[in-house]
Parts: C-alpha cells; structure tokens; sequence
C-alpha cells in the first residue's frame, strides 16, 4: 500500500513537471513569434532590406546557396563578437569599408544549402543584434540594413503617444 501511495504521488509530480514544461515551451514559442521581424515589400530600398531596429527583436534574413547576404551595421559602429548557431552548414565573415568616423561593417553570410535554419548574435560597440537565417533555393536577400531610433523618431513616437489637453473648464477671455 506505501508503494502504491508513492507511485501515485511520483506519477502526479512528473505529470505536474511536464505540465510545467509544456508551459515554458509554449512561452518561449509565443515570445519568439512575437519578437520576429520579417521582410515587407514596403521596407525595401533599391535591393536591401531595411529593418526598424528595436533591442531584442529577432531579425528574418533569407540567404541562398551560392548567393552572399550583405548585413550592414551602423556607421561606426565597432564589431566586437559574431556567433552562430551552425558554423559547419553556413559561411560566416565580416569586413568594413570606410574610414574613421565614417567605418561601415558588414557581415556577410551564406548557406551551403537550401533549408537550413540558424540563428546569428552580433555584438558591437553599440547594441546586440540577433539574426534568424533561413536557406531557400532561389530567394535571398541581397543586402540588409537597420534604421536607428534617432531624436526625431523619439519625437515622432511621443507626439503620436500624446492626448490632447481637452480641458472645456478653461476659460477663455478674448480682447
């Protein structure tokens, strides 16, 4: 009877751990999907796909065999690290153009075949990026860049966020 007793309470407890696992899976799943940005045709300028950058957004860049996708970092902004999640099915490099003040790096990435997913984390001076990279056979991105959040967009953003005053208990002389 002790035996059975104990079996039930284990049983109750992995069946609550699992249910628990269940849980935090769907969290992380939901999070991810909501922090993705993917490509839109109205976010294109000429053949680069440009990016609103938010912190901890997870960026969609679509690469292709035989094909280089071009990620480009702010101007002067100084690489630190790049890590990918699978370094043995795609080529990953970095290089910069410019000088001083005006210094540009760039990533560059490329699958050696269609259907493969990562992730690649880059670190500068400046921010964290993350990168979500996906493998098609005939689509790719060229070239992709990020906007900054600058004082005007602040501005923007704070006059869109604004109520107006409707305060009628004012009163208001006229001469």
């Amino acid at each position: 009877m002790m035996h059975r007793a104990v079996l039930v309470l284990v049983t109750f407890a992995l069946f609550l751990s699992l249910s628990a696992f269940a849980n935090v899976y769907k969290t992380i799943a939901s999070a991810n999907k909501n922090a993705r940005q993917h490509p839109a045709l109205e976010s294109y300028s000429n053949g680069a796909m440009v990016y609103d950058w938010e912190p901890n957004m997870l960026y969609q860049v679509h690469a292709s065999p035989n094909r280089i996708t071009n990620i480009q970092l702010e101007v002067g902004e100084v690489l630190n690290s790049v890590a990918a999640g699978d370094t043995t099915r795609w080529v990953v490099g970095d290089t910069s153009s410019g000088k001083g003040r005006f210094n540009r790096t760039s990533i560059y990435v490329k699958p050696n075949r269609a259907n493969l997913h990562t992730n690649l984390i880059v670190s500068t001076s400046r921010r964290v990026y993350h990168f979500e990279l996906h493998s098609f056979k005939d689509n790719y991105m060229a070239s992709l860049s990020l906007n900054y959040p600058g004082p005007l967009v602040a501005i923007k953003k704070n006059i869109k966020k604004r109520k107006p005053n409707l305060n009628w208990k004012k009163k208001i002389f006229l001469c």
